[in-house]
């Protein structure tokens, strides 16, 4: 399980431009090699740009071999 917080201000002398993401996601191995992912990441950033403030809602799986 992982939670992590993201901040980043590209330009510090223009206000109200920070962006912001909160991530939670779920990572189990259900079988030797194969890893599920489930997440889901708030993102906040510029009313202006819808894209990204935008959420994301995931479901990966992953085989290594």
């Amino acid at each position: 399980l992982k939670l992590s917080y993201d901040w980043h201000d590209p330009n510090t002398d223009v206000g109200e431009n920070a962006r912001q993401r909160t991530s939670l996601v779920f990572e189990p191995f259900v079988r030797r090699f194969t890893q599920v992912r489930i997440g889901v990441r708030i993102n906040q950033s510029i009313p202006q740009n819808e894209l990204e403030n935008a959420d994301d809602f995931f479901l990966q799986l992953h085989v290594f071999f």
